[in-house]
């Protein structure tokens, strides 16, 4: 309480910012409506190669619930988002009130999409994905036990990604394609995972916190991210349908052997899961 009582004070005189291009892309990026958009495009993917119809309203569900899964976890500011972010703190402090309107308006919209579905496998599937996300988010056990924080984020990224959007339109594919795709999804998710991790290091050390970088050091999780990479990109490299996956595998592995500034670049990073989605488009 006193932890929270002292960041409240310190950005107690904070503004709200005029609008320009700069506070745009801020609120972009740190009310995560990029990974909302990112998740949202990367769920098209089963319906490209299935050649079905998109139905924009499993995508919509899939942005509106991933950005309030995001906010609902970051919602408070802890002493290690202060450390590690604190750009991004005085952000969420200046625009509270806009980030709780923005994860209103998701949740509802969240709730009118599966009321509107009214199927009841697919109606089951999110609220077990959502619930999923949700107990994690509130359960201080699961996110001190080394390495779950990525294992969570990887596993329900790629449920996101493939398997929500095939239950919810009724998309077919072969149980091998799955497979690949899932596999491709929830290792993409992990390497991010282990980008953002390392980036957020030094206030996870001091607080106590066991990520995967802090158990493994800084040389080991360098090995790990590469050799990840590696791993996409041999599943993918001879596949034309997952051809956008073997780049970005080709650019993770680029931006880890880059210089440090590169690494830590969060539009980057996650700018290149939009890669998969030209990939597809493209061939």
């Amino acid at each position: 309480m006193k932890v929270k009582a002292g960041i409240q004070e310190r950005y107690a005189n904070s503004r709200t910012p005029a609008f320009s291009l700069s506070n745009l892309l801020n609120y972009l990026l740190y009310s995560n409506l990029h990974v909302g958009l990112i998740t949202a495009g990367v769920s098209t993917i089963p319906a490209l190669i299935s050649q079905s119809t998109i139905d924009f309203k499993s995508q919509i569900f899939i942005l509106c619930s991933t950005v309030f899964i995001y906010n609902f976890d970051h919602s408070h500011i802890s002493k290690a988002d202060e450390i590690n972010a604190p750009e991004r703190c005085r952000w969420i402090q200046q625009n509270r009130k806009n980030l709780l309107l923005t994860n209103f308006s998701c949740m509802a919209c969240c709730i009118w999409l599966l009321l509107e579905k009214g199927e009841t496998f697919s109606y089951i599937s999110a609220l077990i994905l959502l619930a999923t996300c949700v107990f994690y988010s509130t359960s201080r056990i699961l996110k001190k036990t080394p390495g779950m924080k990525s294992m969570v984020i990887s596993m329900v990224w790629g449920f996101t990604c493939i398997l929500l959007p095939m239950i919810w339109d009724q998309i077919v594919l072969e149980q091998g394609v799955v497979i690949r795709l899932m596999s491709c999804c929830c290792i993409i998710a992990f390497i991010n995972s282990l980008f953002f991790d390392r980036k957020d290091l030094k206030g996870d050390l001091e607080l106590g916190f066991c990520s995967l970088p802090a158990l493994l050091g800084p040389t080991k999780t360098s090995v790990a991210i590469k050799g990840l990479s590696c791993t996409l990109l041999v599943l993918t490299l001879f596949d034309a349908s997952l051809l956008g996956f073997s780049l970005i595998a080709a650019c993770y592995a680029l931006i880890e052997s880059s210089q440090e500034r590169l690494q830590k670049n969060t539009l980057l990073i996650d700018g290149l899961l939009l890669l998969s989605l030209v990939g597809y488009l493209r061939f």
